[in-house]
């Protein structure tokens, strides 16, 4: 998610004036406006790190659905667990974990519907007809 954050205006928490930064909060959705502080927190990339696995979820739920809803399980947890210590840290708020969740699943759902589409469509079961005679 680089792309994101290099355009993103919201600081992190340890940059709001509340805790000895320069920023002052501001909505990570309210585009276009600056927070006075450097900017460029959002989304999370230490739980986009692991939310970026969700894709494997995907690969195995057509042929394996318990090894992925075991991957997913992981995923997530993970996800959530490197959220938690960057929250700990004052590095990020909450919403950047999920909203960073959110944005993998949606791309790697997107790519798996794509994948779907473009999958050739087997050919109908033919009955071949026996000649009796």
């Amino acid at each position: 998610m680089p792309f994101i954050k290099h355009y993103s205006a919201t600081s992190c928490p340890w940059d709001l004036a509340e805790f000895g930064g320069v920023a002052r909060y501001l909505s990570h959705w309210s585009l276009g406006q600056a927070d006075g502080g450097s900017g460029h927190c959002f989304p999370s990339g230490h739980a986009v790190a692991a939310f970026a696995f969700l894709g494997m979820y995907f690969q195995w739920r057509e042929h394996d659905r318990a090894r992925a809803r075991a991957w997913l399980l992981a995923v997530l947890a993970a996800g959530l667990l490197l959220g938690i210590g960057q929250l700990a840290r004052g590095a990020h708020y909450p919403s950047h974990t999920f909203w960073s969740a959110w944005i993998c699943w949606t791309i790697c759902a997107g790519a798996d519907r794509m994948r779907r589409s473009l999958r050739p469509t087997p050919p109908p079961l033919a009955i071949a007809s026996r000649h009796h005679g």
